[in-house]
């Protein structure tokens, strides 16, 4: 990514702090690209055994390029 390209996306991101147990995202949300700052949040599915994201992991970049729907839930940790 250049550097043009990551001022872009830094003048449209916005942080938003979020306390343990909180929601970032349900199944049926439209998809977005999360970044994980601090902390852990845990993607959860009924068929799926939880996965955690931590720290500079990025969450919901595919479904977002691709337009699918996220079928994952992911709470703060």
């Amino acid at each position: 990514m250049s550097a043009d390209e990551l001022l872009h996306v830094a003048a449209i991101a916005r942080e938003v702090p979020l306390a343990a147990g909180a929601a970032l995202f349900g199944e049926s949300d439209e998809p977005a690209v999360h970044v994980v700052l601090t902390g852990e949040v845990a993607l959860e599915s009924a068929t799926d055994p939880p996965v955690l994201a931590g720290a500079s992991d990025a969450v919901g970049v595919l479904e977002t390029l691709g337009a699918q729907p996220l079928k994952r839930r992911a709470r703060v940790t």
